[in-house]
């Protein structure tokens, strides 16, 4: 995960930065960043927007190790912190991998003052195109996404986020859709993505699907050729999903 966060995070901030830049009316004062993980947006909320308060969560001490203080260990679903504490509370690359994400945006309301912002960066894995031939590959993670549902995770939850937030009783919700591909960006971050994720879930999804590891690992080594080579496209489509309380 060390990895993968770090790729990410240099591979999406710039375009996501923009975004914050154009929905926030003026820089927060007070910012909790919810599974906040080794810190690499903690150090560039803070470098990008200067607030006079930024705090991460994360319930993974590991993580909490590498990340600029102050941080707090805790549950984003029972957040050590009172009632409207925050002008922005951050949710990135998190609601997939979580059973009850409407739960969590209800706390993350509970957390925001009347009129503060939560952001949310969401995942959702049909997003993911590539220019592979072999259509099986291309289309790996729709084959993916129901053998992760029973365990609470849910690959599609990108297009939920709008819906869930209007249940969790926000307000003003907006969709950004952000495109990072390997044109105009990083390429080896985008690779560096992938390569963290075939080291970190190979053995997982080859005991989902029923298939050696070894085939599992070649097919993320086909998306990262692909992304690494300039005369053939690929791209990855998130969502800054934002609303107000």
């Amino acid at each position: 995960m060390v990895g993968t966060l770090a790729h990410q995070a240099a591979l999406i901030w710039p375009r996501e930065r923009e975004v914050l830049r154009r929905r926030l009316a003026q820089a927060p004062a007070c910012v909790l960043d919810v599974g906040c993980g080794t810190g690499e947006i903690l150090r560039r909320f803070r470098a990008d927007f200067a607030p006079r308060r930024i705090v991460g969560l994360d319930l993974f001490a590991g993580h909490l190790r590498s990340a600029p203080p102050p941080v707090a260990r805790g549950d984003g679903f029972r957040a050590p912190f009172r009632d409207a504490t925050f002008d922005l509370v951050l949710v990135r690359h998190l609601l997939q991998a979580l059973p009850d994400p409407p739960a969590l945006l209800r706390e993350a309301r509970r957390l925001l003052r009347p009129g503060g912002r939560l952001h949310l960066l969401v995942e959702d894995y049909a997003g993911l195109l590539f220019d592979i031939e072999d259509v099986e590959v291309a289309d790996n993670f729709r084959e993916v996404a129901p053998l992760f549902r029973p365990e609470g995770t849910d690959l599609y939850q990108g297009r939920r986020a709008p819906r869930h937030l209007r249940e969790a009783g926000f307000a003003e919700v907006s969709v950004d859709p952000i495109v990072v591909d390997n044109q105009t960006a990083a390429r080896e971050d985008f690779a560096g993505v992938l390569r963290n994720w075939r080291d970190g879930y190979a053995a997982k999804l080859a005991l989902l699907l029923g298939r050696p590891e070894a085939d599992v690992r070649r097919r993320f080594d086909l998306m990262i050729e692909n992304v690494r080579d300039p005369s053939r496209y690929a791209a990855w489509l998130l969502f800054v999903v934002s609303a107000v309380r």
